[in-house]
């Protein structure tokens, strides 16, 4: 369960789904993801990509 100033990371981040859903969840329990620190690695450059515009939306 994420908390609010807690680090987070996905080593195979894909889409980032897992982030999303943590960022989401801390939100809807009350907490503030401003603090919440989410780290993830992808190989492939083009997911990357999916990921970090999923991230901004």
């Amino acid at each position: 369960n994420p908390e609010e100033k807690m680090a987070v990371y996905d080593p195979t981040v894909g889409s980032g789904g897992m982030l999303i859903q943590m960022r989401d969840y801390l939100r809807e329990k009350g907490g503030s993801a401003d603090e919440l620190a989410l780290y993830g690695q992808e190989k492939i450059g083009t997911t990357w990509s999916i990921c970090k515009m999923n991230m901004l939306l």
